[in-house]
């Protein structure tokens, strides 16, 4: 079996030599699917594979990904003011990716699936990506949770 590093290219591994002659294991991070072939192919983004000699990639579940890199042999969590996801709403593969969190929410912790948190009222989130709300400033509140701009003055007769 020949050693090799996981940054080289599709086209792996390299030939044997005339003495070997049987077939070589997909490394981890690679996976070959079709029969006769002469190189094995990387996972793709979101993708990973821990095993040798494997015939396909499982995705990262929610709240993980592989940092954009193809070839990955695991999943990281999802990093502060992201969420992961498997599927969106319409059914894409998204392939275990973490998206910023949407104004109005955010996420204080490292490997959030599915959705972001909501803020809390009196807080807000103008920026997507978030990893804490902002406290309104005095005189404004937010009128209900998740709002991306304090958008309610206090009335006449109250104050904050």
């Amino acid at each position: 079996m020949h050693n090799v590093s996981y940054g080289e290219s599709i086209q792996y591994p390299i030939k044997p030599s005339l003495e070997e002659s049987e077939c070589l294991r997909c490394p981890q991070g690679y996976y070959q699917d079709e029969f006769g072939q002469a190189w094995c192919l990387k996972c793709v983004t979101g993708t990973f594979q821990n095993k040798n000699g494997e015939t396909g990639c499982k995705v990262c579940p929610a709240g993980f990904n592989t940092n954009s890199e193809i070839g990955s042999i695991g999943c990281s969590d999802c990093p502060i003011g992201k969420f992961g996801i498997v599927e969106d709403e319409g059914g894409a593969n998204e392939f275990g990716r973490c998206l910023n969190c949407e104004l109005g929410k955010y996420a204080d912790e490292k490997g959030l699936r599915e959705t972001c948190k909501d803020c809390a009222l009196g807080y807000f989130a103008p920026n997507p990506g978030l990893e804490n709300c902002i406290l309104c400033h005095p005189g404004v509140v937010t009128s209900t949770i998740g709002k991306a701009e304090c958008d309610k003055p206090c009335p006449a007769g109250k104050y904050k």
